[in-house]
This record gives C-alpha cells, sequence and structure tokens, in this order.
C-alpha cells in the first residue's frame, strides 16, 4: 500500500517487544469476593512492527503475578533471520538472547543488572553524542549455555539530566555490529524507539478500551484485550492508506480514529445491514489496500450498500386544498 512509515535500520525489519498488565478487574467471580488484594486477570507480550504500527505477534499468560520471562519461548518462535528485535530489560535473559541469536535475528536490549555473565570485556571508547547524553561503547564476551561464549556490544550512554527514577546511565547490549550501519548513536536511537510500545497499550485502554474491568475471568479478559488490538490494526491500515495517499500532510491521530470508531460503530450497525459488509470477506489483500487508497484519496466512494431514503410522509391534502389546524379536532 505504500504507507509505512521509514525502517530505523534500512534491509532488516526492526520490532519492538513489550509487556502488559491488565488493571485489576472487579470482584465478580465468586472466588475473589472475599480476597482482601486486588485481582490480576493476565499478562501479555505484545510484538509490534513501528514501520507498518501493526501489532504483529502476541502471546498471552493468564497468570497476573507471572513475569514477562514466563513468555519467552514462544516469543523465540517468532524470531526470524535478519530481524531486529528491541527490547527492555525485563527480556534481557542468557536463554533469550542467545535464543535470537541462533535464530538469526539481532538483539537491542537494555542490560538488566543480574541476568547476565561475562568472560571477559576490551576496554571503553568513546563513541559520540546523542541529543541526550554522551556515549562509550565496549565489547563484552557473553557466556551462554555449554560455556558458549558470544561476542556483544555494550553501549552505555550517559545521560545529560537524570530519569524521572534517578538514573544517569542507559547500558545498551546489542549483536549488530558497528559496520552494518549501527553505530553506537543509532543503537542508542534504536533502543529509544522502545517507548513507542508503550503509545500502543495507552491506545489500547483509552481508546479502544481493551482493558474492561468487569472481564475477571482471566480468558475473557485476554479475549477482550485482543479483540483491541486487532482493531488497533485495523486502525494502522487505515492510518497506512492516509499517509500513502497524504505523504505530505500532517500525522494522523490514531488516537482519534479509534474515538471515531467507537463513536460511529453503534449507528453503523442500526443503519447498515450486515449483509452489506458480507461481500468484503473475500476480498484480497491487494483489492483491500485499493479500495482504503481510494477512499483515503477521496477517489472511491464507500461502495457497500446504498441508503434507502424512504418516502416522504406527504399529508392527505393537495395544493390549492383547504388546511386545517391539528390542535382544534385534538382539543374539541
Amino acid at each position: 500500500m505504500g504507507g509505512a512509515r521509514p525502517d530505523p535500520l534500512p534491509g532488516y525489519r526492526v520490532k519492538i517487544l513489550g509487556g502488559n498488565h491488565l488493571a485489576r478487574p472487579q470482584r465478580r467471580l465468586k472466588p475473589l469476593r472475599d480476597v482482601a488484594a486486588g485481582p490480576l486477570p493476565r499478562q501479555t507480550s505484545v510484538v509490534l512492527d513501528p514501520a507498518l504500527g501493526l501489532a504483529v505477534d502476541v502471546v498471552c499468560g493468564p497468570d497476573g503475578h507471572a513475569q514477562e520471562r514466563s513468555l519467552l519461548d514462544p516469543l523465540l518462535a517468532t524470531v526470524a533471520a535478519r530481524a531486529v528485535r528491541i527490547e527492555d530489560r525485563n527480556f534481557c535473559t542468557t536463554a533469550f538472547v542467545f535464543g535470537v541469536a541462533d535464530r538469526g535475528g539481532s538483539f537491542v536490549v537494555r542490560r538488566h543488572a543480574s541476568t547476565l555473565t561475562w568472560a571477559r570485556e576490551s576496554d571503553w571508547q568513546p563513541a559520540g553524542r546523542t541529543a541526550t547524553g554522551s556515549l562509550t561503547e565496549q565489547t563484552i564476551w557473553l557466556v551462554g549455555p555449554d560455556e558458549v561464549e558470544m561476542p556483544v556490544r555494550r553501549v552505555l550512554l550517559a545521560l545529560d539530566h537524570p530519569t524521572q527514577d534517578g538514573e544517569t546511565e542507559i547500558e545498551i547490549l546489542t549483536n549488530r555490529p558497528a559496520a552494518f550501519d549501527a553505530t553506537a548513536p543509532t543503537v542508542a536511537e534504536l533502543y529509544r524507539r522502545q517507548w513507542s510500545i508503550e503509545g500502543l497499550f495507552q491506545r489500547l485502554t483509552t481508546a479502544l478500551k481493551g482493558d474492561v474491568n468487569t472481564l475477571g475471568y482471566p480468558p475473557a479478559a485476554l479475549f477482550g484485550f485482543c479483540v483491541a488490538l486487532a482493531s488497533s490494526n485495523v486502525s494502522a491500515a487505515v492510518t497506512g492508506a492516509v499517509r500513502a495517499a497524504h505523504p505530505t500532510a500532517a500525522p494522523v491521530s490514531e488516537y482519534h480514529i479509534g474515538l471515531e470508531i467507537a463513536g460511529t460503530m453503534p449507528g453503523l450497525e442500526v443503519a447498515v445491514p450486515a449483509e452489506m459488509w458480507a461481500g468484503l470477506h473475500g476480498w484480497s489483500a491487494d483489492r483491500m489496500a485499493g479500495w482504503l487508497l481510494g477512499l483515503a484519496g477521496g477517489r472511491t466512494r464507500l461502495g457497500i450498500g446504498r441508503g434507502h431514503a424512504g418516502r416522504r410522509n406527504r399529508s392527505p391534502g393537495g395544493p390549492g386544498l383547504p388546511t386545517r389546524s391539528t390542535s382544534r379536532p385534538l382539543d374539541s
């Protein structure tokens, strides 16, 4: 369709991995009514394609107290060759980083203080600056399963100003060689994009109502979240069509698209019979993309079905006939 955003690392499909917990729901389930602690229905890990704005993978877990790491094995199965995964430190484990590398993928992950070990390291070297601080870099040799070593770049960002949590440094690990368009400033900028998945989670909660506090049963809560995630992908497809049709226009707010869908859909369900949408089910992706581009560019009408205006209700009288006040016969 041509509406993708520029790839942050040309030639590679960059994807962002993030975890999300639903807020505690109401205590409608009988086993929870006498429990003082707040119930946690579930957690999910989502893989976001930032160029397309699509959630391309999701792994769900019903245990709200489980760590994101408990979902890592299914996530490893989604890693493809030449893929670059951007991850927060909760995903920085020995098994996961070695698993990504074994599948031909690359990772850009914030180092966790207690999960990795390495046998040796090189000297620190200056590596430039970003808009938020200065960079230094070294190579460390991580120790993995069966004592296998893997060389990894360790990029240290010394912040000009502390974060809200008081942190003054951020350590980022990657197995991408600097020679492949992954200099230290590029690595820091890639990790900065990790926060874009938090924007997705916010839209799911506020605009698409994916966090339904009446769904205490874990499978129901997970289903509701995944429905909102699918709706978000629909919104991303609409946004992509608008970008392709109007490449120089100001960015479209996916939040307001979500509000528009939520406000308009009840009326569409009443005004447009369900069978009028049936024709869209068999469309190919190419046909759907062309239709969306036509709608975004103003070249195509909705084309789902014709409205029924109905006949005007006319009075029994006609032109030239006498008229009479309605209230008089009612009052008599």
